[in-house]
C-alpha cells in the first residue's frame, strides 16, 4: 500500500457488465484500486438500466450505471476485433487484477482467456464472476438475480406461510456475489505477493447465495440436523416479534422468551412477569403466547409513532427499528451525524446524493477521498491510451516456477481476536478463518450473548422444537448437556475457530488481553459500543498496546451518533434502511 486506501497501488482491468461484476469492481475502486473499465461500442448494458431522471431514458444518465460504476475510468474496446484484443493484453501487462463476468467460455473463445493472460503477466488475478461457476451442469444456464436466489438462496423462507415465496428486493444476491468477488480478489492479491504466481478465482454466484449467512447456512447445517425443511414463518414466529402498525407507520420488533422480560415492562405489563404463563422461559416459547400478547402490543403500538416506540425500545433494551421510508432515509439523524451521504456531480445529471462507503477508515492520514462521479461512455480511453504508450512494459518473462510456501491459504500466519456476537460479526470471522487466518473467539462465561450460541443457556423443550422447526435447532432435536455447543445457529459460521473464555471485568483479565493484543494482528468486534468499550476493548487501548494492530469494528449504526447505543439486528437494519 502506497497512499492512504488499502488498494492505491492496485491497478484492475474491468471487463463487467450489468451489476454483480460492476458492484466488485466498484468496491475495489471505492478502496483505492486503479480501475479501468473496459466497454463494448455501445457501452455496459446497465446504462439502459432504469431509474433515469424524470423517467427519460439515457444512456448517460442510468440511476444504476451512476451507482455501479463511481471511480472508474472508462475505455471503449471493440474485443471482437484483433486490435482491440492486442491492446487488452497491453493493458494486463500493466495490471494486478482482471474482472469478468462474461459466460463461461467467452474469453477462451476470443483468445485473451486466463492462460493467454497469464503468458504476458504470470502474476496476474483473474476474477471470473458467472451465474453457476466456470465448470459443471449448470455452467451454461441462464439465470437472473430472482432465479438465483431462488435456487441458492433464502426464498424458500421469504415472505407469508399462507402465500407463495418472496424474493428479497433489489439486486441483492447479484450483489452479495459481487461483494464475494471483491473480498476474494483482494485475499487472492495477497497470496500472489506470498508466492509470486497469480490466480484464476471462479465466483458462482449460486453458490454465494447458498453460502449466504441470511436464513441459509444456519438453515443448511439444520437440515443435517433434523432432516426438516423449514417452512416460512408467517408474520409473527415468536411471541413480541413481528410487524407492527404505529400511528404513522410500522415498526419492527423481536421477542421470544430471552426478550419478553424487557418488552413487558416496555408496554406497561410489568405484573404479567408474575403469572406462570409468562415468567418462565418454558412458558414464554408456548405457541399460544403469540396470539395472547396480539391484543397486548397492538393498542400500545397504535397510540405511538415510530420514533416513539425506537425511544422506548433503546430505554428497555428491546431490540426493534422503523420501517422507513426512501425519503425517510435522506432525514435520518444518523445517517447525518456521520456524514453518510456523498453529493457526487455529473455533466448529464447534475449533483446527486449517493449512499457512502461501506467502512470509514479512522487513521492519521485524514478522511477517506471522496468517490468520483461514474465516467461517460469512452470519457478515458485517449488518457488510459497515452499512458499505455509511455509506459511500455517490456515483455513479460516466462511463467516462474510455483514457489514452495509451507503457507496452504492466502492468510494464514495471521491471528484474529474475535469478540463478535450473532451473526454479521461472526460470519465476517469465518470467512477469515476459511481462508487460513488463525481466529480466536473470545468469550464470556458470565453471560451468554443472544442470538450468538443460541437464544437461552438452557432452553426449554419447547423452545428447542420452536428452534428446529425455524431450521437452525438442535441434532435431533435434543439441545444436551451443554446447549451452546449445538445450536445449528452457531456452529454453521464457528468452523475454523478457536475459542477461549477470559473475564474482563478483572484484572486478571485484561492482562490476558494484553498478552493476547501484543502477539495478534487484528481485532473484530460488532457489539453494542458502550457495552463492548466498558470491557476495554477500545481502539486508544488496542492500539497503545500493540501499534501495529488492525481493528475492525461493525456495529449496527457505527461507533460514533446518535443511534450509536442501539439495540438492532440485521431485519432491523433492513427495515430502517428503507
Amino acid at each position: 500500500m502506497t497512499g492512504l486506501m488499502p488498494l492505491d497501488d492496485v491497478r484492475v482491468i474491468d471487463l463487467t457488465h450489468t451489476s454483480a461484476g460492476p458492484f466488485c469492481t466498484r468496491v475495489l475502486g471505492d478502496y483505492g484500486a486503479d480501475v479501468i473499465k473496459i466497454e463494448r461500442p455501445g457501452g455496459d448494458p446497465a446504462r439502459q438500466l432504469p431509474p433515469f431522471p424524470n423517467d427519460e431514458p439515457h444512456s448517460e444518465r442510468s440511476g444504476t450505471f451512476l451507482f455501479l460504476n463511481t471511480n472508474k475510468r472508462s475505455v471503449v474496446l471493440d474485443l471482437k476485433t484483433d486490435g482491440g484484443r492486442e491492446t487488452l493484453l497491453r493493458l494486463v501487462a500493466g495490471a494486478d487484477v482482471v474482472v469478468e463476468n462474461f459466460k463461461p467460455g467467452t474469453l477462451d473463445r476470443l483468445g485473451i482467456g486466463y492462460d493467454v493472460r497469464r503468458e504476458v503477466n504470470p502474476t496476474i488475478v483473474l476474477t471470473s464472476i458467472s451465474n453457476f461457476g466456470q465448470d459443471g451442469p449448470y455452467r451454461d444456464y441462464e439465470a437472473t438475480d430472482l432465479t438465483l436466489f431462488g435456487m441458492g438462496g433464502a426464498m424458500y423462507a421469504q415472505g407469508d406461510v399462507d402465500h407463495e415465496p418472496l424474493k428479497t428486493a433489489g439486486r441483492i444476491t447479484s450483489y452479495h456475489g459481487g461483494y464475494v468477488g471483491a473480498l476474494a480478489t483482494a485475499v487472492a492479491l495477497r497470496a500472489t505477493a506470498d508466492r509470486g504466481e497469480g490466480e484464476h478465482l471462479d465466483i458462482s454466484i449460486y453458490e454465494t447465495a447458498n453460502h449466504s449467512i441470511d436464513l441459509r447456512l444456519g438453515r443448511l447445517l439444520g437440515f443435517q440436523y433434523s432432516g426438516r425443511v423449514a417452512p416460512r414463518a408467517g408474520r409473527v414466529s415468536q411471541v413480541g416479534t413481528g410487524v407492527f402498525p404505529c400511528s404513522d407507520g410500522f415498526f419492527l420488533m423481536t421477542g421470544g422468551p430471552a426478550y419478553m422480560p424487557r418488552i413487558l415492562p416496555m408496554v406497561g405489563r410489568a405484573d404479567l412477569l408474575d403469572h406462570p404463563d409468562w415468567s418462565t422461559p418454558a412458558a414464554l416459547s408456548a405457541p399460544e403466547r403469540i396470539e395472547e400478547f396480539i391484543p397486548i402490543i397492538l393498542p400500545w403500538m397504535i397510540e405511538r409513532t415510530r420514533a416513539q416506540v425506537r425511544d422506548a425500545c433503546q430505554e428497555f433494551g428491546v431490540l426493534g427499528g422503523p420501517l422507513n421510508t426512501i425519503a425517510d432515509t435522506f432525514e435520518d439523524p444518523n445517517f447525518t451525524h456521520r456524514n453518510f451521504y456523498q453529493t457526487i456531480d455529473h455533466p448529464e445529471t447534475g449533483p446527486l446524493t449517493y449512499p457512502g462507503f461501506h467502512a470509514h477508515f479512522r487513521r492519521e492520514e485524514g478522511p477517506m477521498p471522496e468517490r468520483r462521479r461514474a465516467p461517460l461512455l469512452g470519457e478515458h480511453t485517449e488518457e488510459v491510451l497515452a499512458e499505455l504508450e509511455a509506459s511500455s512494459p517490456a515483455p513479460a518473462a516466462s511463467p516462474p516456477p510455483r514457489v514452495s510456501s509451507s503457507k496452504q491459504l492466502p492468510l494464514e500466519g495471521l491471528r484474529i481476536l474475535d469478540f463478535t456476537v450473532v451473526w454479521a460479526g461472526p460470519y465476517s470471522t469465518m470467512q477469515l478463518a476459511d481462508w487460513g487466518a488463525e481466529v480466536i473467539r473470545v468469550e464470556s462465561v458470565m453471560h451468554l450473548a443472544p442470538a450468538t450460541r443460541g437464544q437461552l443457556a438452557r432452553p426449554p423443550r419447547d423452545a428447542v422444537i420452536a428452534q428446529g422447526n425455524s431450521g437452525m435447532g438442535f441434532p435431533d432435536d435434543d439441545a444436551g448437556p451443554r446447549p451452546w455447543n449445538m445450536a445449528a445457529s452457531f456452529n454453521c459460521h464457528a468452523r475454523n475457530k478457536l475459542s477461549m473464555t477470559v473475564d474482563l471485568t478483572r484484572p486478571e483479565g485484561q492482562d490476558v488481553l494484553d498478552r493476547l493484543l501484543a502477539v495478534s494482528d487484528g481485532v473484530i468486534e460488532n457489539n453494542l459500543p458502550p457495552n463492548i468499550e466498558k470491557q476495554g476493548v477500545t481502539w486508544e487501548r488496542l492500539s497503545r498496546v500493540n501499534p501495529n494492530l488492525v481493528m475492525v469494528r461493525i456495529p449496527g449504526f457505527g461507533i460514533d451518533g446518535p443511534y450509536r447505543s442501539y439495540r438492532t439486528m440485521g431485519h432491523h437494519m433492513e427495515a430502517l434502511a428503507g
